[in-house]
């Protein structure tokens, strides 16, 4: 009897097994370069502005076949690049108090649906996804100094004063990414994203005179993909 129900209970096991319909539950890390799209984050027409690290990691639930939930903490340094601002255009940023430079470190977390197009169709899987977030900004911003003249600004002759200031703001995650199965139930991939912030004042000034008048923080990140143990992915197709 015992034989005949250890038997049954073993059959019953790989049957489950063996109908089971894989699962994409995981736990990402993201590691890459990022910068900060701003007022005063460098001459982007010349490709002159500061690169930094941006480090995330994310809890994604399968939904669907085609559809996860994913949740993603992180953080960023931020930082923008003295450049030459005309005079005449700056003059007014001493009473609003807007930064010409900036530095700190931005953290943020965000819920995600994430689209798969093309779900367990082999090796390699690609995705996207659009979600909402909150982000909190901690920087040192150097102010322009009380006081000033136009004729002082034209040449230089002053010295930025440092304010530590921080911004929290709404935004709205925007990624896509490829991975690439591996055995063991990882993979590994690249993933594109930028986190359009609703604030303009992550860089701690409002200006907007950039060609797309928002702040955001790009991002490229290399990931590391652990399927979790529970939940079996399809082999590796070779």
């Amino acid at each position: 009897m015992k034989k005949l129900l250890l038997s049954l209970s073993l059959l019953i096991i790989f049957s489950l097994q063996a109908n089971a319909q894989y699962s994409r539950n995981s736990v990402t890390l993201g590691v890459g370069p990022a910068f900060v799209y701003g007022d005063n984050a460098g001459d982007f027409s010349s490709l002159n502005f500061p690169i930094r690290p941006a480090f995330t990691l994310g809890y994604t639930q399968e939904y669907n076949e085609r559809f996860d939930w994913r949740v993603s903490l992180g953080t960023q340094s931020v930082s923008g690049r003295l450049v030459d601002y005309p005079a005449d255009d700056i003059a007014h940023w001493i009473e609003a108090r807007n930064a010409l430079d900036f530095s700190g470190q931005a953290y943020y977390a965000d819920f995600m649906p994430v689209y798969h197009f093309t779900p367990y169709e082999g090796q390699f899987n690609f995705y996207g996804g659009l979600g909402l977030g909150l982000m909190f900004v901690n920087r040192t911003d150097q102010v322009l100094p009380f006081g000033l003249t136009t004729d002082m600004l034209r040449a230089n002759d002053y010295t930025l004063e440092s304010q530590n200031r921080n911004t929290t703001s709404l935004y709205f995650p925007i990624r896509l990414g490829v991975t690439m199965n591996l055995e063991n139930n990882w993979a590994i991939g690249l993933e594109l994203g930028s986190l359009i912030a609703t604030s303009p004042r992550i860089d701690g000034n409002d200006q907007q005179w950039n060609s797309i008048p928002i702040d955001m923080l790009p991002q490229a990140q290399l990931i590391l993909r652990k399927y979790l143990p529970w939940t079996p992915r399809q082999p590796v197709i070779e």
